[in-house]
């Protein structure tokens, strides 16, 4: 969009300019010949001028009486504008008219002089020239609009996106601090390494993050810090698998983008289930990218909207902000197995 808006901005601006310079130029494209040789030049002269005057009335009009319109009283101001422009550019046209000195010999005998100066053929050159301002004048004005409705837009989806984005970090760090309380009870031998992870996490989600994508290896070693810290919780409660192929260095991702699905998947996959199984697909294809969460859940279990962590809601709205019309989100449960597909386009 903002590169549609900046086309036309180029387009509205330069264009319309060339267009008149091949105008004021035209007279000179017509070929010379003989005894017009003098006719010739006089009228390319007179031409030349005439065009370039229309011009210079064009441009004036739209960036010095134009904007007047804006004013209090401006149609006064403007249409005062109007009038004295068309009394110089009567003025102005009276020297520019041919003067026939020049003229072949050939002709002296039954062209004696130039014809007399009739202002009423210079109304309409220079009300085509005035339309015509007018008209592009309000060709610049949709287009500023545009250019201020595009800004607003960036500027509301980039707020709603940080918005987004601030729902996942405390959300994530409530379940990861839940897990450093489990352990601590326990007393566990594992909690220091558990911290380690948390470590790293942490520094993941205050350095890495403040670019607006990240590797999509980096995100992946991130997933699996946070699968390791809740295998440290859970041990062989759970059985989970990760299988990993591609060359993800290659391609980048919006950051935190996969890991909602896994922790939905330890957050339902566990609670009321028996020999609870996860399984995790990362498959990059060219540039395309299949991640697939497998989890078994409870018969009794509630998957409403408002269960799910922070909700495939604000998934699907950062997917849609970010990968518009690139990505394919499925979920679906059967057989007592929630199933949650991402299929995404990636940039390199």
């Amino acid at each position: 969009m903002v590169k549609k808006i900046f086309v036309q901005n180029w387009f509205y601006q330069f264009i319309p300019l060339l267009l008149w310079l091949v105008f004021a130029l035209l007279p000179f494209l017509f070929p010379q010949s003989g005894a017009l040789s003098g006719v010739h030049k006089n009228f390319v002269r007179d031409m030349f001028y005439r065009n370039l005057l229309i011009l210079i009335i064009f441009y004036f009009h739209a960036y010095l009486l134009f904007p007047a319109l804006k004013q209090p009283k401006g149609w006064i101001l403007y249409g005062i504008g109007i009038l004295v422009c068309f009394l110089i550019y009567l003025s102005v046209s009276r020297y520019i008219h041919p003067s026939g000195q020049d003229i072949g010999t050939h002709f002296k005998a039954t062209m004696p002089g130039p014809p007399p100066f009739n202002p009423f053929f210079a109304v309409p050159p220079f009300a085509v020239s005035v339309l015509s301002s007018y008209c592009y004048c309000i060709l610049l004005n949709i287009n500023s609009r545009e250019r201020a409705l595009s800004r607003r837009e960036n500027a509301q989806l980039k707020t709603e996106l940080t918005f987004l984005r601030s729902q996942i970090s405390p959300h994530f760090m409530f379940n990861v601090l839940n897990s450093m309380v489990s352990l601590a009870r326990k007393n566990s031998e594992l909690l220091e390494a558990s911290l380690i992870n948390m470590s790293n996490l942490m520094r993941y989600m205050l350095y890495e993050r403040n670019g607006n994508h990240i590797a999509l290896n980096t995100e992946v070693e991130y997933l699996k810090n946070y699968v390791d810290l809740q295998l440290l919780r859970y041990g062989d409660t759970v059985k989970l698998n990760m299988y990993i192929s591609g060359h993800l260095e290659q391609y980048r991702i919006e950051p935190m983008l996969l890991i909602p699905f896994v922790e939905n998947a330890f957050k339902h996959g566990l609670s009321m289930v028996e020999n609870p199984l996860i399984d995790i697909f990362i498959t990059l294809t060219n540039s395309t990218l299949q991640f697939v969460v497998l989890n078994n859940i409870s018969p009794v279990a509630d998957m409403e909207e408002s269960e799910t962590g922070i909700g495939l809601q604000n998934i699907k709205r950062r997917l849609e902000l970010l990968y518009p019309g690139k990505y394919s989100l499925k979920v679906s449960t059967r057989e007592e197995v929630f199933k949650a597909e991402l299929i995404i386009k990636l940039d390199s």
